[in-house]
């Protein structure tokens, strides 16, 4: 068996068919980015939904302007992958924003980074989502609906943040039974 050049792969009907099936696997693509063991990422961007034209490229003034909200729903899991060690979550968008506007990877197959897109950050174990906005990133509070971890909790503890004992004794029951499986 000849191997093929990467270019060459990069560039065949075949390559552009895995890439475009992954978005026929949205669920199960979200719940690996959430499970993975190490920092992550993951870039949702609007449907391609001419009902969701008027919130595409739009800021979140211009959203609550509208009473509108950031709803999970109108969003599709573009594109996930591994996220090298940044200093902040800042860095992390930053770097991001840059890769996906000038240097996209070659298995990126949708429109550049823009207004309206989220960034979901996996960093030590916790996850935090961020609206690209007209200027920066602004942080979103439940936009991917999952249990909270140990870690997660523990770091809202360290930010000042109160949490409920009950939601920090089932996420050691649930990461428990995960170890003993």
């Amino acid at each position: 068996m000849f191997a093929v050049p990467r270019e060459e792969w990069e560039e065949s009907q075949d390559f552009r068919q895995a890439v475009a099936d992954r978005m026929n696997h949205q669920e199960e693509r979200e719940k690996a980015f959430l499970n993975h063991a190490g920092d992550c990422f993951a870039i949702y961007q609007v449907r391609d939904d001419d009902a969701l034209r008027d919130i595409r490229f739009e800021s979140l003034d211009w959203l609550n302007s509208k009473g509108r909200a950031v709803e999970r729903d109108n969003y599709a899991l573009v594109y996930t992958a591994p996220l090298s060690a940044f200093a902040s979550a800042d860095a992390a968008l930053e770097q991001l924003w840059y890769q996906f506007n000038n240097e996209h990877p070659a298995d990126f197959q949708h429109p550049s980074m823009s207004v309206s897109d989220i960034v979901a950050l996996k960093q030590d174990g916790v996850v935090s989502c961020h609206y690209c906005d007209s200027f920066g990133f602004a942080q979103l509070t439940g936009f991917i609906s999952q249990k909270p971890t140990v870690a997660e909790l523990e770091a809202q503890v360290k930010a000042g943040q109160t949490i409920s004992l009950t939601d920090l004794a089932d996420a050691v029951h649930r990461e428990k039974k995960k170890s003993v499986v």
